[in-house]
């Protein structure tokens, strides 16, 4: 639960929401989490190397990603990988309509 301070708006106070966003987005068994006490930046300063490493580790992964939306647009015959959540709704809406239809004839 949050317990940091709201403003007028009942809204965050930016410092805390800025908090719980960090500890909430560090991948599974990295640091970030309630209990870390230092910044990413203290945690890397000094070590030009595992920068390095963990650059190269975020592009390794935004090219598969990357591939992978390219790949899932294509699946869906879709004209622009912006819109890949929307041609999947229509998919997913046409294929509930085919059961429904399926289902009324009698199969």
């Amino acid at each position: 639960m949050f317990s940091g301070r709201m403003d007028a708006r009942g809204d965050q106070d930016d410092s805390e929401a800025a908090k719980v966003e960090h500890s909430m987005s560090g991948p599974e068994g990295q640091g970030g989490g309630a209990g870390s006490t230092t910044s990413p930046q203290a945690a890397h300063e000094g070590d030009p190397s595992r920068l390095a490493a963990e650059l190269d580790d975020c592009r390794r992964r935004c090219d598969k990603l990357a591939d992978r939306e390219r790949r899932i647009a294509e699946l869906l015959n879709s004209k622009n990988p912006d819109k890949i959540e929307h041609d999947l709704r229509n998919v997913m809406n046409q294929l509930q309509l085919l059961r429904t239809l399926f289902e009324k004839q009698g199969g």
